[in-house]
């Protein structure tokens, strides 16, 4: 073990509290992250919730895969459900043109005859002219039933769109995960372990130590968040192709 003087020493000191101050905000975030999700997944108070391994996302499925079940998306479904109601609601105008015919039957008491008698009626009620239209009501409807068409038009254009911009940004966070996994992650590591080696033999500093700890680390640390952005992005692809959490994923 090399001698270490009075500076190196306190220089490590003040990195080594540096570190526990930020294991334990790690640590706090972990723990109301753990509680939120017990709440949102309705586990028991002691329950651990276990998460997935940390490895780089999946290619994401081919667009001809992505589009195809593209129809079926909820929002779009609902949609159809508006442009059907749209659609009854042009029937209804149309039935409302004309007021329906009534029929009403009575019965009253007269003189008739210069006697008392009882006589029974049937009334019939129709609308007249019969070639009254009265479209006003069927243009408005009609006008709504276009609306919830092009409604749905847009939301399947904005759907689209959505998921050929974020395949295409998913596989350019994959790439650029992998590059820097290689080119990067790796050759900080093997310049760590250079420095652990050369400090043990007196060959580096403690500058130069901790120069190549903070590099490794920095470079893991964007690491991390390049994969953590490849999951995002691969979530919000879900999302677009309207793919449950619950639901495998599809072939790429």
């Amino acid at each position: 073990v090399r001698y270490l003087t009075p500076l190196e020493r306190a220089r490590l000191a003040i990195l080594g509290e540096a570190a526990e101050q930020e294991i334990a905000s790690a640590e706090g975030k972990h723990s109301e992250a753990t509680a939120l999700f017990r709440a949102l997944l309705a586990l028991p108070p002691d329950a651990v919730p276990q998460t997935a391994p940390f490895a780089p996302a999946g290619a994401p499925p081919s667009l001809e895969v992505l589009l195809k079940h593209l129809d079926d998306h909820p929002a779009l479904a609902a949609n159809d459900q508006d442009i059907e109601a749209a659609r009854a609601g042009v029937d209804v105008a149309r039935a409302n043109r004309f007021a329906d015919p009534t029929i009403g039957v009575f019965r009253e008491r007269d003189f008739l005859g210069g006697a008392r008698r009882d006589y029974n009626g049937v009334m019939l009620s129709v609308q007249l002219p019969l070639w009254n239209l009265n479209s006003g009501g069927v243009a408005r409807a009609q006008a709504e039933t276009d609306q919830a068409r092009e409604r749905r038009a847009v939301v399947r254009r904005d759907l689209e769109a959505r998921l050929r911009q974020g395949r295409l940004h998913l596989g350019h966070l994959i790439e650029q995960a992998e590059r820097y996994r290689e080119r990067l992650l790796g050759p900080a590591r093997q310049l760590l372990d250079l420095a652990r080696r050369g400090f043990e033999t007196g060959e580096q500093n403690v500058l130069a130590l901790v120069d190549a700890y903070n590099t490794y680390f920095d470079a893991e640390v964007r690491y991390h968040e390049l994969l953590q952005e490849s999951w995002q992005e691969a979530a919000e692809l879900r999302l677009a192709a309207g793919v449950a959490l619950t639901q495998p994923e599809a072939a790429p």
